[in-house]
């Protein structure tokens, strides 16, 4: 027997014990609505003390389940964590099991260089993504409950931050999202005040969303240099684009915040003349150390963004662009021309994609119509372009494909 199986049975003892202490005092942290749910889970152990066996029956064989996989864990990716959704617990035996895991397992001592699949079993998280799975409403007030105080360990705390957030309602997070901004703490990826922002972003009400947006705002002083700013910056193009777009415009032309910047303002493409104007001089003239002069692929995303920020006026010279890579291709090519026009195919697969993102302007739907039946083109691209025609309901579709498989049945 394993070293991890081997102490399995002294932690089920363990947990049974804390269940039992759980039902004689609560800890003082415990909130209304969590002591409520704890006092109808006695109850129903007193009236129903079956159904409650059943339910530590239940709980002990899952956690023996798993502790099982993770001693014999061999693969380089984590093993997969708890997992109680199978037990179909009520909300108040999972809010007493709750009570009572958290208190043992702040009792528990466990040394630092434990190894990972010799630890004690996490119930309280898998308690609380169960929780936030049931149906009674109540579950939202045992989340705020729990993460409220500040004692609680960083990963279960940063859990039920985000399971709250997830599962409250607007008219709740409102008042709590103003605490939290008046408050001005540093913003953090898993703090509540980011992840109330980044769902209800686009359903804040006004005031709330322009205090929401000068927040996030006050704490990034630079643009999307790296991973960790973007989240931050996609919140604040779901509060405010026109606004979030100007101001990301700015950085657009310095190296260090191009190319997440490009990303970015293409996630959240619209008309702006902002993003046009810094962005075609780029384009006409790039400097020869930067992305746009050295990948093809990021400059056809590039060329797809000034596209996009000012159609009207680039649709054209993006069309003729496209026109131009088109005519390199033939509709048979030998493996060493298709090597030779790679760089080819790779920048016209980006801006076909792009021209997707402009279907509703007339002329980029003429020039992917005149795709369809086009046979230098992959298959595959000429099928997404008929997806997209399909979603733009447009009236030609039937006949491009009654030609194409008249022309070609073995595509």
């Amino acid at each position: 027997m394993s070293k991890t199986l081997a102490v399995l049975p002294f932690l089920l003892a363990a947990a049974s014990a804390a269940f039992s202490q759980a039902q004689q005092a609560l800890p003082a942290d415990v909130g209304p609505v969590t002591k409520t749910l704890v006092a109808e889970a006695k109850a129903s152990a007193k009236q129903r003390p079956d159904e409650t066996a059943s339910y530590q029956t239940t709980l002990e064989e899952l956690v023996r389940r798993h502790q099982a996989v993770w001693s014999r864990w061999g693969r380089a990716s984590s093993p997969p964590p708890l997992d109680l959704t199978p037990g179909e617990f009520p909300l108040p035996w999972l809010a007493r099991l709750l009570v009572s895991e958290s208190a043992a397992a702040a009792a528990r001592k466990v040394p630092p260089d434990t190894l990972r699949r010799q630890r004690p079993p996490d119930v309280v998280s898998a308690c609380l993504k169960v929780i936030a799975k049931c149906e009674d409403d109540r579950k939202v007030d045992v989340l705020w409950e729990y993460l409220k105080v500040p004692e609680r360990p960083r990963r279960t705390a940063r859990l039920a931050r985000q399971l709250f957030a997830a599962q409250v309602s607007l008219n709740r997070a409102a008042p709590i999202l103003e605490a939290e901004i008046s408050a001005d703490r540093a913003v953090s990826r898993y703090g509540l005040a980011f992840l109330l922002i980044d769902r209800f972003a686009a359903e804040l009400p006004e005031g709330l969303q322009e205090a929401a947006y000068g927040y996030l705002r006050r704490q990034l002083p630079g643009g999307a240099g790296s991973h960790r700013d973007e989240p931050f910056w996609r919140a604040l193009l779901k509060l405010d684009a026109p606004r979030a777009r100007r101001e990301l415009a700015e950085f657009v032309g310095r190296p260090e915040y191009m190319l997440r910047t490009v990303w970015l303002l293409l996630e959240f493409a619209a008309p702006s003349p902002a993003v046009a104007a810094a962005m075609k001089p780029l384009l006409e003239s790039p400097a020869p150390e930067s992305m746009i002069a050295r990948s093809v692929t990021f400059r056809a995303q590039a060329h797809t963004l000034l596209m996009m920020s000012a159609p009207e006026a680039e649709l054209p010279g993006y069309i003729r662009r496209l026109d131009q890579l088109i005519a390199k291709l033939k509709p048979e090519m030998t493996l060493e021309e298709l090597t030779a026009l790679r760089p080819v195919r790779d920048e016209l697969g980006y801006m076909i994609v792009g021209l997707h993102g402009a279907a509703d302007h007339e002329p980029a739907r003429d020039r992917l119509r005149r795709m369809v039946g086009d046979r230098r083109l992959r298959t595959g691209l000429r099928a997404q372009i008929v997806i997209t025609l399909g979603r733009a309901k447009d009236p030609a579709l039937g006949g491009l494909l009654k030609t194409w498989f008249a022309e070609e049945p073995h595509n």
